[in-house]
C-alpha cells in the first residue's frame, strides 16, 4: 500500500519519503501516528475499512491518507534538464564579496567580517558583457 514509503526524522519533525518518485511530505502529529501504526501492522481497523465495511473517525483519516500515497506506475525521474534550457538571459545578479559585517548562520554565501574573497573587475565586466550577449537589461 505504502510500504514504499520511508519515514525519516529532521530535527524531532517527521518527513515521509518515497525516493523512487521522488517524492516527500510532512504529516501533522495525527497523521504521522497513524503511518506509524499502520506501518508496524498495529491499525487492524484499516483492512475493515479498504474491504468495504463503514469507516469512523479515526480510520477515515487514515482511508484518506493511503488513499492520497497509493500510486501509479512510477515513472523514471529525468530531473529538470528539459525544463531549464536557457534560450535567453532576463536578470542577472553578481555576488560582490563575501565580506559582511554579519556572521548569519542562515547566510547562502557565508559572509562574514573574516572572509575577504571579492569579484575582480575583470571578471564582473566579462559576466556582464556575457549577460548582455544573451538579451539581459536587468542587473
Amino acid at each position: 500500500m505504502f510500504e514504499e514509503w520511508q519515514r525519516m526524522e529532521q530535527d524531532g519533525t517527521p518527513v515521509y519519503v518515497q525516493p523512487e518518485k521522488p517524492d516527500w511530505f510532512v504529516p501533522d502529529n495525527e497523521a504521522d501516528c497513524l503511518l506509524q501504526e499502520l506501518q508496524q501492522g498495529k491499525c487492524h481497523a484499516l483492512g475493515n475499512v479498504l474491504s468495504g465495511q463503514k469507516p469512523g473517525g479515526r480510520m477515515l483519516t487514515a482511508q484518506r491518507i493511503v488513499s492520497q500515497l497509493e500510486g501509479g506506475v512510477v515513472l523514471p525521474y529525468n530531473g529538470r534538464y528539459p525544463l531549464l534550457t536557457l534560450n535567453s538571459l532576463k536578470e542577472c545578479w553578481f555576488h560582490l564579496t563575501d565580506r559582511c559585517n554579519l556572521a548569519c548562520r542562515h547566510c547562502l554565501f557565508s559572509a562574514s567580517p573574516a572572509q575577504g574573497a571579492t569579484l575582480s573587475p575583470a571578471a564582473l565586466a566579462q559576466g556582464i558583457s556575457e549577460a548582455k550577449g544573451l538579451g539581459c537589461t536587468l542587473f
